[in-house]
């Protein structure tokens, strides 16, 4: 019989978008198959709306667990604490997974003998659509991913239920922005071997008002927070000192610098805002701090940034 795969899907107030979600899940090919759905406090008709749905079926078991609202950490760590899958996968409650997305990555993940696996997601807006291109994972994939070169949505991954029992991987309680990227570290950290595979896994929702993608000042110290604590991970869980210092360095002379000052030249219309965080942040973003360390054309083009950035606003 093939492996169980548990979807899990946080949710809150999205009784409007949760059955487009739902509903990409049940058709997916792929069976045996178990949906959790965790209810982060809803108050709107969320409950409503997915009780004709929970009966499943067709080898395909759809669960759902209420708990007073906490964020979308403990919806997600609830999730992996109830899932009966061998494989264990997330989608938000207003994306959708693209058909074949789950076969085809549970088939390449064993294909390859892989423990963790990503793929390409499609974003989309009023506005338009269009792909993001990860790169295939390298011999340090949590490496590269501080180099963004491995970053899509939690909704393109899959992963193998002993990374979680082994690992005790989970997301951080309390933290609603970053705490992905944080979750997605460790998991590399940890992955015997991770594999990319040439699929559009999802669909991106973006744009919404009540959505994490409006721009927003705070932002900022909130990426920063994250690297932050991420880097400190790292440190304490480096394998050697050679991996240790390059950890250390990638997210101190190019991940943390890179948040900000993409942040501050996507907002730099607001110049009173940019120049506040250029300058609370400046161990970081500094001309010299970014210089330091290896140099490589995603660098060189944030020094260009730097450069315009100080020329607009002053």
């Amino acid at each position: 019989m093939p492996d169980k795969v548990t979807v899990i899907i946080p949710t809150y107030n999205r009784s409007d978008s949760i059955l487009r979600t739902l509903k990409s899940i049940i058709n997916q090919s792929y069976r045996p198959l178990d949906i959790v759905i965790i209810d982060d406090g809803s108050q709107d008709n969320t409950k409503d709306v997915l009780q004709p749905y929970l009966a499943g079926g067709d080898n395909c078991t759809i669960r759902y667990f209420y708990q007073e609202n906490a964020g979308v950490s403990a919806a997600r760590n609830y999730g992996i604490k109830v899932a009966r899958g061998e494989y264990i996968s997330f989608c938000d409650s207003d994306d959708i997974l693209l058909p074949g997305k789950i076969e085809k990555q549970v088939h390449y993940m064993k294909q390859e003998g892989a423990d963790v696996s990503y793929g390409q997601v499609r974003y989309k807006s009023d506005t338009g659509e269009y792909l993001n291109h990860p790169e295939p994972a390298s011999d340090d994939p949590a490496l590269q991913f501080l180099f963004y070169k491995t970053l899509s949505p939690n909704d393109s991954w899959m992963f193998s239920r002993e990374l979680f029992t082994e690992h005790n991987l989970s997301f951080r309680v309390g933290c609603s922005w970053g705490e992905d990227n944080e979750f997605l570290v460790k998991a590399l950290f940890w992955a015997k071997k991770a594999v990319y595979f040439d699929f559009c896994t999802a669909e991106i929702t973006v744009g919404r008002d009540d959505g994490l993608s409006r721009f927003s000042w705070e932002k900022a110290g909130r990426d920063v927070y994250i690297y932050e604590q991420i880097r400190s991970w790292l440190e304490s869980h480096a394998p050697s000192e050679f991996r240790r210092k390059r950890y250390l360095n990638t997210i101190n002379y190019y991940t943390i610098p890179a948040q900000v000052i993409n942040r501050v030249w996507a907002g730099r219309q607001d110049k009173t805002g940019a120049r506040d965080t250029l300058a609370q942040y400046s161990a970081y973003t500094s001309f010299w701090n970014v210089l330091r360390g290896p140099l490589c054309i995603s660098k060189f083009k944030m020094l260009v940034k730097i450069v315009l950035l100080k020329v607009y606003l002053h």
